[in-house]
């Protein structure tokens, strides 16, 4: 699929956050180590993150089934092909419940900070809001009114004589 648009661009932004996550070795250490938080009442791990990736996008199940839905290219298939590689092979490794720390202190988790998915994917998403903005800031539709909005206003009864 060539072009900047998903069909489920909120999911997208799931997927996008989640690798930026997986790809942010200051990050994991603050947020998930040290635990030292953004803003009160937030919340962020190892295993959200791979939740969201496998579980409630399952883009990195089938990444080829993703495109056009969550992906926007074949590059970004591809690259998350990769990571479904890598974790699976670093979560059979180290074990799937383990703590964020033995993941982080694993020899394989070197490649998964580094993916280059996650800037190809912020740099899509740049591409949409530019696209969205520009949408929005185009002349409005000019096409004949529909029946519903040529129904009358309704009338102010207390000024009906």
């Amino acid at each position: 699929m060539s072009g900047d648009f998903v069909k489920l661009p909120e999911m997208r932004q799931e997927i996008i956050s989640a690798v930026k996550a997986l790809s942010d070795s200051d990050y994991q250490q603050r947020v998930w180590i040290d635990r030292i938080y953004p803003h009160a009442d937030f919340f962020d791990d190892f295993t959200p993150n791979v939740n969201i990736l496998y579980d409630d996008t399952t883009v990195l199940d089938d990444p080829a089934a993703a495109l056009g839905q969550t992906l926007a290219d074949d590059a970004e298939v591809e690259a998350m092909q990769c990571l479904a590689g890598r974790l699976d092979e670093i979560l059979d490794a180290v074990g799937r419940d383990a703590d964020d720390i033995a993941f982080l202190q694993s020899p394989l988790w070197s490649l998964p900070r580094r993916p280059r998915l996650a800037p190809h994917l912020v740099r899509q998403r740049r591409r949409v809001l530019e696209a969205q903005m520009r949408m929005r800031n185009a002349r409005p539709c000019t096409a004949p009114p529909t029946a519903t909005s040529r129904r009358p206003a309704p009338r102010d009864e207390a000024n009906v004589a």
